[in-house]
């Protein structure tokens, strides 16, 4: 089981997991399948950086994952 928007497999989301995403959106570095598939926080079958604003939203505890 993987956690909607947990990039590094830690088990939880946090802001680590939003910068993994942003690094592999500008290209710095890989994801593998299964961190992609997390990365994909809003459900939309892309990775992109709403996203990271997703995952930013339900850090600071302004929305909830619903995936």
């Amino acid at each position: 089981v993987t956690l909607a928007g947990d990039t590094n497999g830690d088990g939880q989301l946090s802001t680590a997991d939003a910068t993994r995403l942003q690094a592999a959106i500008l290209n710095k570095i890989d994801l593998d399948a299964l961190s992609l598939l997390a990365a994909d926080a809003n459900g939309d079958g892309k990775n992109s950086t709403a996203d990271i604003t997703k995952m930013r939203a339900v850090i600071l505890k302004k929305t909830e994952l619903k995936w």
